[in-house]
């Protein structure tokens, strides 16, 4: 396989004892998929295919009236498909930002955030993240990215707030003891309040 993102190259010609070597348009290495112009739609469509087969053995045992327990559909997910999703996420993060690549993520996730909150089929896939309380995967797939950056130094851009949010557990909130008082004074007549807005 030859890699190179120019439109127009010389196919060389390879030959191991005598036989020609055939150049393949893919590999697959240690499990992601590369394709001779570095794009990643092979290795996504993968893995979402993958996603997509067990998410329709997960949708026989549980509907949006009865089977199983939220939660154990989101220990699913979150065992089972992120892993598969986010192998390797570092070599194919910036595959991420192409339109195409992140609606097939997109298709993966709405039928698991719908099994999460119980939702019926026409719920919004925004809807159903957000009363899920679980991050789009393509948000997901920079996040992981960008840990992994970091722990090898490379370094990182700032991530902005509005890129990941974490919803905030209740007890990392501060004391009601701890919350600043506000003073204020009650307004007895017609004139004070007058003076005080500079109104006449």
């Amino acid at each position: 396989m030859v890699m190179t993102r120019k439109l127009k190259h010389g196919t060389p010609r390879l030959r191991m004892g005598g036989i020609d070597v055939v150049l393949a348009n893919e590999i697959k290495l240690l499990g992601v998929v590369i394709d001779r112009k570095l794009t990643f739609n092979s290795h996504v469509a993968n893995v979402c295919r993958r996603s997509i087969a067990f998410y329709h053995q997960l949708a026989r045992t549980a509907k949006a009236t009865w089977g199983l327990h939220p939660e154990v559909i989101r220990i699913i997910y979150k065992a089972v498909v992120e892993p598969v999703i986010l192998y390797a996420a570092a070599v194919w993060e910036p595959a991420v930002h192409k339109q195409g690549i992140r609606k097939q993520l997109n298709v993966v996730q709405r039928g698991f955030a719908q099994k999460l909150c119980r939702a019926y089929r026409t719920v919004s896939l925004n809807s159903a993240l957000l009363l899920a309380g679980v991050l789009p995967l393509d948000l997901r797939v920079r996040e992981v990215a960008a840990l992994y950056g970091a722990r090898r130094g490379v370094p990182q851009r700032v991530i902005g707030d509005r890129e990941v949010e974490r919803r905030s557990s209740a007890l990392r909130s501060p004391h009601p003891a701890c919350h600043i008082e506000w003073e204020f004074q009650s307004i007895e007549n017609q004139q004070q309040f007058a003076e005080n807005s500079n109104y006449q």
